[in-house]
C-alpha cells in the first residue's frame, strides 16, 4: 500500500491541463486554494462527503503542504482507503489560486476466504479461528494477524511444523479481493519424552511434574499436554525459572533457545531443556529497621524465612504481607514494608532488611447506618465489633 502525493501546474495547460513541475521552481504556499475535486476510483464504498469530511484543506484557505498531508493521514486512517493522490493545478485566471484535485483508491470487499492445503483440520475450523469475513472491506493488517492465528490453531493441534502464508488476490473487474491462505501442514507429533540437561540439584522427575506440557501416555490420549505447543512451552520455562529461584538459584538460566526438538519416528518427539542451575543462595542475618510500634522481635516473629535457610523470593514476599497484616491489626492501615536484601561478601549469604514505614493509626470516629427502616442504628450498632474512638482494625 502506497500513499503519493503528485505536486503538478503551470506548464502548458497540456495532458488535460496538470503537469509536473519541480518544487524549487514554483512555491505555492499561502495561495488561495479555489476548489477542491474529488475523484473515487474503485469500489464505491465511500462517498464524497466522506472524503472531504476527513480533509484538513477547504476551500478559501491557504494552501499549505502540511494540511495536505494531513488529509492524506486522516483519509488512510479510516481504513477504508487503499491510495490517495493528490494533484495540485497552479495555472489559474486569479494567480493567487490553485486548485487541488484529490484521487482516492478505495479498498475491495473480500469477496472469497480460501484455504488451500488443510487435510487435517476444517475449513470451517480455521474459518472459525480467524477475525475477517466475506463482505468485509479488506483489512492487510487483520489478514496478517488471521495469519498468525492459523498458525496457532495447527500448534495447538499439535502440529509443530506447520507453514501458514496468506495472499490477496485482487479482482478489478468484480472490484473485490480473494484471500488465500496457503497451509503446509507437515506432521503431527506426540512428545515422548522430556528431558532436563544441567539439572543437579533437582530431580528431572520434580522438574516434569512442574509444567504443563507432558510426555504422551495412554490413559491421558485425549489431553493436549502431550503436544508441542511453543506459547505453553514458554510458560512453562517461566514456571521453572520460578521454581529454581524459591530453591535458592537466583541465576538460573533457562532460555527457549536452549531446548532441543529431537524427532522419533514419524509421530512422535522428543524434548531436551538445558539449563543452568548456577549457585545455591542462602539467607544471612534478618533484622528490621524503622519500627518505633512494634519492636524487632515482634516482627521477626511474623517471619518464616531464617537464617540458614534457603533463599526463596516467594517466602519473602509472604514474610512482608504478615508483617503489614500484623501493623493492620493494630490500626496502621498505611504501614509500609520493603524487605531489602544484600549479599554478604564475607558470609556468602543474603542478607534481609525489612525496612518499615508505620505511618499513622486509624481510630474509627464515627459509625454511621443506612437504609434501616425497621431497625433502629442503635441497635445494629450494638452489634458490631467496633466502637467510635476504638482502632479500626482489620
Amino acid at each position: 500500500m502506497s500513499t503519493n502525493i503528485r505536486i503538478l501546474g503551470f506548464a502548458c495547460c497540456i495532458l488535460m491541463g496538470w503537469v509536473a513541475f519541480s518544487a524549487a521552481q514554483v512555491d505555492p504556499t499561502g495561495k488561495r486554494i479555489a476548489e477542491i475535486r474529488i475523484t473515487i476510483e474503485g469500489p464505491r464504498t465511500i462517498g464524497e462527503s466522506f472524503i472531504r469530511e476527513n480533509l484538513q484543506v477547504e476551500v478559501g484557505a491557504e494552501y499549505h503542504l502540511s494540511a495536505v498531508d494531513k488529509s492524506i493521514r486522516n483519509l488512510m486512517a479510516t481504513g477504508t482507503v487503499d491510495d490517495v493522490r493528490v494533484f495540485l493545478d497552479t495555472v489559474q485566471p486569479d494567480p493567487a489560486s490553485v486548485v487541488l484535485a484529490f484521487r482516492v483508491t478505495t479498498k475491495p470487499r473480500i469477496g472469497e476466504i480460501r484455504f488451500e492445503g488443510n487435510d487435517e483440520l476444517s475449513r470451517r475450523k480455521l474459518a472459525k479461528s480467524i477475525g475477517s469475513e466475506a463482505g468485509e472491506l479488506l483489512d492487510e493488517a487483520m489478514i496478517k494477524s488471521d495469519e498468525r492465528a492459523v498458525r496457532e490453531l495447527y500448534l495447538d493441534k499439535g502440529f509443530w511444523n506447520s507453514r501458514v502464508e496468506s495472499e490477496i488476490l485482487r479482482d478489478e473487474g468484480a472490484r473485490s479481493a480473494t484471500v488465500v491462505f496457503r497451509i503446509v501442514e507437515n506432521e503431527s507429533r506426540k512428545i515422548r519424552k522430556i528431558v532436563f540437561e544441567g539439572n543437579k540439584h533437582l530431580s528431572s522427575r520434580f522438574l516434569r511434574k512442574q509444567i504443563e506440557t507432558a510426555p504422551w501416555r495412554f490413559w491421558r490420549f485425549w489431553s493436549k499436554r502431550s503436544k508441542y505447543r511453543p506459547s505453553v512451552l514458554e510458560e512453562d520455562l517461566e514456571v521453572l525459572r520460578k521454581v529454581y529461584r524459591d530453591e535458592g538459584f537466583l541465576d538460573i538460566v533457562i532460555v527457549e533457545s536452549g531446548v532441543e526438538i529431537v524427532r522419533r519416528g514419524n509421530s512422535a518427539l522428543d524434548l531436551v531443556i538445558n539449563l543452568v542451575e548456577g549457585e545455591r543462595s542462602y539467607a544471612g542475618k534478618i533484622n528490621a529497621t524503622g519500627n518505633a510500634v512494634l519492636s524487632s522481635e515482634d516482627i521477626l516473629e511474623e517471619v518464616r524465612l531464617r537464617e540458614g535457610d534457603v533463599y526463596s523470593p516467594s517466602l519473602l514476599g509472604e514474610d512482608r504481607n504478615r508483617i503489614r497484616k500484623r501493623y493492620g491489626e493494630d490500626g496502621y492501615l498505611d504501614a509500609r514494608v520493603i524487605a531489602i536484601r544484600k549479599p554478604n561478601l564475607e558470609t556468602g549469604r543474603i542478607d534481609v532488611t525489612f525496612d518499615v514505614t508505620e505511618n499513622n493509626k486509624f481510630t474509627v470516629n464515627s459509625i454511621l447506618v443506612r437504609g434501616n427502616d425497621k431497625t433502629r442504628t442503635i441497635a445494629i450498632v450494638r452489634e458490631l465489633a467496633l466502637a467510635p474512638s476504638e482502632i479500626f482494625d482489620l
